[in-house]
């Protein structure tokens, strides 16, 4: 299976050391009836990471709002796992039972890589707490985890099951957050804090962003997306308008940003750095809401034009923006997947 989200983390995958305040430590999980509350840790790429165990294994997992799974590193021999992927944890074949699905081919950047399913008992937190949740997961390969850039809690919910979808039926697999009951979440970066709850996180009267949802163009998973006003993008200070519609993608698995070869074809942007990306949203009142970074802002940005088959009408289907933590890492991101509506509360 081809996700093909394109999850560029080179600037994770160059430092794997937790980032913490002077003095701070790392809290523990909080959990009530229906949400649970996790504390996340910043890698040197700006991704951000909570901790868990599967059947007692520990593992440490990308925070990933660009993906569906649950998937963690595979290794013949963990003592010959590098230094890097060590971090994530290691599942060796033998250790954790299957899970009952072929293996699939997944793409997560330039390099396809393979994908086996297991299942075990989860639980979040650095320090093991009570509550487990059955659940199956990915053990990936190292061409798999090379583009990753380490394990994934990916918090898309819905995948297609539709004819004309870009991932097969036969190649989808349950998604984390279906198994774990959970249709909303709220991405605290400033706080460092993530909640998953199996009940809304917005209420009615709130000025929320209405998400579209991609799987009837063909996108193979529901990406958290949203209509750019206009379908204006603004590029190094110049606004500039496509012909098709332009979602923008909200992608915490992402250091920088990620634009659709297509779109970038159309506004004749070429191959040259971009010193900075800019689009605007309305929410539900009408009010403007601005996403954008630029190499002055944050020194995680870049911008990347990158081949997508999310669609399955190449010529004709929406365009991408991507927005990663150079974005992201900047205020608190609240999704509520039932009623796909948003908020994005800079800090």
């Amino acid at each position: 299976m081809r996700l093909a989200r394109s999850s560029l983390l080179a600037a994770a995958a160059a430092s794997v050391a937790p980032s913490l305040a002077p003095g701070e430590t790392a809290a523990a999980p909080v959990a009530s009836s229906s949400s649970i509350s996790l504390p996340l840790e910043r890698m040197g790429g700006g991704v951000l990471t909570t901790g868990a165990f599967i059947d007692g294994e520990r593992f440490r997992l990308i925070v990933d709002t660009g993906s569906p799974y649950l998937v963690v590193p595979l290794e013949e021999k963990c003592a010959a796992q590098s230094p890097r992927l060590s971090y994530y944890g290691c599942a060796s074949p033998g250790r954790f039972r299957a899970a009952g699905f072929p293996p699939t081919s997944e793409q997560y950047g330039a390099l396809p890589g393979r994908v086996r399913w297991l299942k075990g008992g989860v639980r979040f937190g650095d320090a093991q707490p009570e509550r487990e949740y059955a659940a199956v997961f990915g053990a990936a390969d190292r061409a798999v985890m090379s583009q990753s850039g380490g394990a994934l809690l990916g918090l898309i919910r819905q995948v297609s099951t539709q004819p004309g979808s870009t991932i097969p039926r036969e190649d989808l697999r349950p998604t984390a957050l279906a198994q774990l009951g959970v249709s909303s979440f709220s991405l605290d970066a400033p706080r460092r804090r993530l909640t998953l709850s199996s009940e809304p996180l917005l209420g009615e009267k709130e000025d929320a962003l209405q998400l579209v949802d991609p799987r009837p163009f063909g996108d193979g998973v529901e990406h958290v997306c949203i209509r750019v006003e206009g379908d204006a993008v603004a590029v190094n200070g110049a606004t500039r308008v496509a012909r098709r519609p332009v979602l923008c993608v909200l992608d915490s698995g992402l250091s920088g940003c990620v634009l659709s070869q297509s779109l970038a074809d159309e506004l004749g942007l070429g191959g040259g750095p971009l010193e900075s990306l800019e689009v605007a949203v309305r929410t539900e009142s009408g009010r403007r809401v601005v996403l954008g970074s630029s190499r002055r802002q944050s020194s995680l940005f870049y911008a990347q034009q990158i081949p997508l088959n999310w669609f399955s009408d190449r010529s004709n289907g929406p365009h991408v923006v991507a927005l990663g933590q150079c974005v992201l890492q900047g205020g608190a991101l609240t999704v509520d997947g039932a009623t796909r509506r948003a908020t994005w509360a800079p800090a």
